[in-house]
């Protein structure tokens, strides 16, 4: 029998000799191959790097199968966040717009933050209230995903509001925040023309879809 290795080789050969963009000639060997699993690398040891009031970066020493050792350096953004969608009747939602220095751009994004030692639907109720003065009496949870596992540890939850009271917003000290009301449809348009080009946001409104799909 092959080792993990052995066969991850074989299967990258295999697919040279397949035509693989030639679909109508593929025999089903990528389902083969994919179904192998090599074995994956161990932390052996972490320390804090850095550490700010927002967040602390950690390096794991790793090391690989085959003796090789590695440091990775990944980023602990302080727990999860929450993304809100707000649901109007009328088939509408909110959007916030805020100007992200980082990358020195305004971005138009659904209402999303963390909030320190609570829980997902916690935090998706107070972001909502602050960021948009709206208050829900329906939450429902539509999806969770890897904010970027390559280097960090977040996880983001979505939710869909619905059943809309509209009060006043109380964003934080340094929040300086626009609200765009549009069609949900209008969303899609809006990433597909770069409008919006902020990843969570554009996450969520997949599930979005795949939400209202199944209604």
């Amino acid at each position: 029998m092959m080792s993990s290795y052995e066969q991850m080789s074989w299967s990258q050969n295999a697919l040279k000799k397949e035509n693989y963009n030639d679909r109508s000639s593929f025999n089903g060997t990528l389902l083969f191959i994919t179904s192998v699993m090599p074995k994956h690398p161990r932390t052996i040891s972490k320390h804090l790097d850095y550490e700010n009031p927002y967040m602390k970066v950690h390096t794991y020493v790793t090391s690989y199968p085959d003796g090789r050792k590695r440091d990775y350096f990944v980023l602990d953004r302080r727990g999860d966040f929450s993304i809100v969608i707000p649901f109007f009747e009328d088939g509408s939602t909110l959007l916030v717009g805020q100007y992200r220095v980082p990358i020195q751009s305004y971005s138009w994004e659904f209402p999303m933050g963390t909030v320190y030692n609570k829980t997902p639907l916690q935090i998706a109720k107070q972001e909502l209230r602050e960021e948009t003065g709206l208050t829900g009496r329906s939450f429902i949870k539509i999806g969770t995903f890897r904010v970027s596992p390559g280097h960090s540890m977040q996880s983001s939850h979505v939710f869909v509001v619905k059943n809309l009271t509209q009060g006043n917003p109380d964003p934080e000290p340094f929040e300086i925040l626009s609200l765009k009301r549009v069609k949900v449809n209008e969303v899609k348009t809006m990433i597909k023309n770069g409008t919006i080009k902020d990843g969570p946001t554009i996450v969520a409104n997949s599930f979005l879809e795949n939400y209202l799909t199944s209604l």
